[in-house]
């Protein structure tokens, strides 16, 4: 006779789960542990790249850049110089 499946709820499954959940967790320290300087460097620059203190500090960056280069009027300066002949 074939076996009944296992379910989510039985126990023998959520031992297994358990002892692949601890693996997996096991795993990740140990690659935590091996990274270099650079890789842990990489990972900072990327986080503060991906978050919205990123998209702020930029936005007022370059507005104030585009503000300044307009006369922060909103519209382009244009003198003439009207040409002596």
């Amino acid at each position: 006779m074939a076996e009944p499946p296992l379910h989510a709820h039985s126990p023998g499954v959520s031992a297994v789960i358990e002892r692949n959940i601890n693996a997996l967790l096991a795993h990740r320290a140990a690659e935590e542990r091996k990274r270099g300087l650079q890789e842990k460097i990489a990972e900072v620059v990327a986080r503060f790249a991906g978050s919205m203190l990123f998209v702020y500090l930029h936005l007022i960056l370059f507005g104030g850049c585009i503000l300044a280069s307009v006369g922060g009027y909103g519209y382009y300066r244009v003198s003439i110089q009207r040409s002596s002949s």
